[in-house]
Formats: C-alpha cells, sequence, structure tokens
C-alpha cells in the first residue's frame, strides 16, 4: 500500500484552503497525419487525423488555464503514415514526418508549463533515437524525454514535482 501511504502524507500536506498540492495535464495518441479521417486497422473506429492539432491546442489552452504544474506526453505525437510506408502516407511525395512533427510542436509550444515526453510506437516509425533526442529533449523549452543531453543517455528518466512525489 505504497501509493495509498504517499497519497494519504499529500493528503496532510494539502494547503489550508484545501486546494491540491499540484496539477497536471496528460495527453497521449495525438497521431497528427495531413491526411483524410480513416477508420482504424480494425475498422472499430474512426480515426479523424487532422482535428488532433485542434484537440492539441485546445488542452494546451486549458492546461494553461488551469494552471497545471507539467504535461505528461504519453507517445504517438505523430502517425506512422507520415513516414511514407503504409496507408495514406503511400500516396505521399515524401515523407511528412518533419513537417508532421513541426506541426505538433508548435501547438505544444504554447504550453507554458514543462513537458514530460515518453516515446510512443508512432515515433519510432518516423525517428531514430537521435532524432528523438534533438526533437523532444528541449531545455529552452521544458521539455524532456531522456535522463540528460548525453548521446548516450537513457530514454528512461525520473522527475519530482513536489517532495514526495516521483513520476
Amino acid at each position: 500500500m505504497i501509493g495509498g501511504a504517499r497519497w494519504a502524507q499529500a493528503e496532510q500536506r494539502r494547503a489550508d484552503d484545501g486546494a491540491p498540492i499540484f496539477s497536471f495535464g496528460i495527453i497521449a495518441d495525438i497521431q497528427y497525419c495531413d491526411c483524410d479521417d480513416a477508420s482504424n486497422f480494425a475498422g472499430t473506429e474512426q480515426r479523424r487525423y487532422r482535428s488532433t492539432l485542434a484537440q492539441t491546442q485546445r488542452a494546451v489552452d486549458w492546461w494553461n488555464e488551469m494552471g497545471a504544474k507539467f504535461v505528461v506526453q504519453l507517445g504517438d505525437l505523430i502517425d506512422g503514415q507520415n513516414a511514407g510506408g503504409y496507408g495514406a502516407g503511400l500516396s505521399f511525395s515524401a515523407p511528412q514526418t518533419d513537417i508532421a512533427f513541426e506541426r505538433v510542436a508548435g501547438a505544444l509550444r504554447g504550453c507554458m508549463m514543462p513537458i514530460l515526453h515518453a516515446i510512443g510506437n508512432h515515433e519510432l516509425y518516423n525517428f531514430g533515437w537521435d532524432g528523438l533526442r534533438e526533437r523532444l529533449q528541449r531545455s529552452e523549452r521544458g521539455w524532456q524525454v531522456a535522463a540528460s543531453h548525453e548521446a548516450d543517455a537513457p530514454f528512461y528518466y525520473h522527475w519530482r514535482p513536489e517532495p514526495g512525489w516521483c513520476f
């Protein structure tokens, strides 16, 4: 019950007015691609690739408004089709990886707090490890994806937003 003990300790540290110690945003599977809406491979759900930029911008606006301390981005910023190897990507004259990434990064740059990135499988369809580090380990923006900027730093890390809390 370690998690429960930490929660209890955090509850004891709440501000006198009952405010939470901190709040954070979370987002996953943006999977942006400049391609028409389509169903997933199983045909069970509709993917709206282009609209994810507006949804991301709404999330950023909300996090800024609520005063989140940080954001956790759980991977798949852009869709694998951007690399040009399958789906709509087969019709691209050239891979759209960099263009797609810049569009999503543009929406995320409005975030007024640090973003802690995780790597999803779609990042790996589009980038090598060095390219991911170059794009997502951006201390001037408060973005983190690896333990450090060193070329051999692992792509895992921990972050402590408050005493007693570790992500």
